[in-house]
């Protein structure tokens, strides 16, 4: 397992900086043929918003922080990826999808995998020496080269793709059973079932009680995560994913073939739904009917998923 990566930033297969969850930007509302062909009615954008990326006007009447600035998205940049010709990575990464995913391992540490969807290629290119278990990480989120995690008792833990250094933050107060990247962001799924989703524009605000916005939407759920244009939202053992729109309006919920533990899932391209089933292996359903289409089997103990590019 390498330990010193060399880095190599993903041209045609970056993750793209979206616009935030909670506060809708210049360049939102344009639409989505997905969801419109599955009949989903997106709302306006809740409120003006000026030239510095502020919301103003009827935003305020559902819970927006017009205070809250959106992170300048160039300074985001595409994921940093440990990909050199030992880790066998380039040949996953390339393919029309593919996922990352914490493998617990014995000991003080854990791996970070990648999984191609097209043929369940694998490699692990990192270790990540956190201190705990990693089995427990139902959400992952991945911002530009940073991996983070969270847990009820409010532990952060982010990793650094590039370098493999890790960060571990201890946070009582915030509250957290999910996160996940989400436009620009982070969407923060609070343990306690009175609490909003939360958006912040970068993890130290999270952490540190900063800026950040919350958004109308209370789900009874204990896992997240989001594309471009949706945030899905699940319980522990369910068939049953609920989802709304960035800016808060709610859609219909996908019903799977199957019910079952998830212990994590995401959004891949090809209208697919990726989850990490009760055996820690991946089942992929069609993200517009439901039906399973593939499973794909892992080797060891995989926790969280988050997957590119992103739809």
């Amino acid at each position: 397992m390498k330990t010193t990566p060399i880095v190599l930033a993903l041209g045609s297969f970056a993750l793209v900086a979206c616009e935030p969850a909670l506060v809708t930007f210049p360049g939102d509302g344009q639409g989505r043929g997905d969801l419109e062909v599955l009949g989903l009615d997106l709302p306006d954008a809740p409120g003006d918003v000026d030239a510095g990326g502020t919301i103003s006007g009827p935003g305020a009447q559902i819970g927006l922080d017009g205070t809250v600035v959106r992170p300048d998205s160039s300074d985001l940049g595409p994921p940093a990826l440990p990909l050199d010709e030992e880790t066998g990575c380039a040949p996953v990464v390339s393919q029309s999808g593919w996922c990352a995913t914490l493998k617990d391992t014995p000991g003080p540490g854990s791996g970070v995998t990648f999984v191609g969807l097209d043929d369940g290629a694998m490699c692990s290119p990192l270790e990540v020496p956190v201190g705990v278990s990693v089995v427990t990480a139902n959400s992952l989120a991945l911002q530009g080269t940073t991996m983070a995690w969270c847990d009820s008792v409010g532990v952060v833990h982010q990793v650094d793709l590039s370098t493999g250094v890790v960060t571990t933050t201890s946070s009582p107060s915030l509250d957290c059973a999910g996160l996940t990247s989400a436009g620009g962001g982070f969407a923060l799924l609070p343990a306690s079932a009175s609490h909003n989703i939360a958006w912040y524009p970068r993890l130290s605000d999270m952490i540190g009680g900063g800026n950040g916005s919350t958004w109308p939407v209370r789900p009874t759920a204990s896992r997240i995560s989001a594309d471009t244009a949706v945030v899905y939202a699940a319980e522990e053992e369910t068939d049953l994913i609920t989802r709304w729109t960035l800016d808060g309006g709610e859609v219909d919920s996908l019903l799977l073939d199957d019910f079952g533990v998830i212990n994590g899932f995401d959004a891949a391209p090809g209208d697919r739904l990726v989850i990490l089933d009760g055996q820690r292996d991946l089942a992929i359903y069609d993200r517009v009917t439901g039906a399973l289409t593939d499973a794909m089997a892992l080797d060891g103990q995989h926790a969280g998923l988050v997957c590119f590019p992103e739809p």
